[in-house]
């Protein structure tokens, strides 16, 4: 089971909003350190597919700018 800590940027007047639908996605965790125009959170997937597609959901919020890879454990998931 991949889990990362990522960093989004988003436009300082979507952080709210953005935050918001954040924490309504089950698979993350925002974490309480931000910046004005940055989140961090912890993804907690199954695989690296459903990663791969929660990063292209976040992505894809209004506001987002870039999600960027802090860490990357996945020393458990099955080659």
């Amino acid at each position: 089971m991949p889990i990362s800590g990522i960093v989004i940027d988003v436009a300082p007047q979507a952080q709210a909003v953005v935050a918001e639908r954040l924490q309504a996605m089950k698979q993350v965790e925002l974490q309480p350190e931000r910046t004005v125009s940055a989140l961090v959170a912890v993804l907690d997937t199954p695989d690296f597919a459903a990663e791969q597609a929660l990063v292209e959901a976040i992505q894809q919020l209004d506001g987002v700018a870039a999600v960027r890879l802090a860490y990357h454990n996945f020393e458990d998931v099955v080659q």
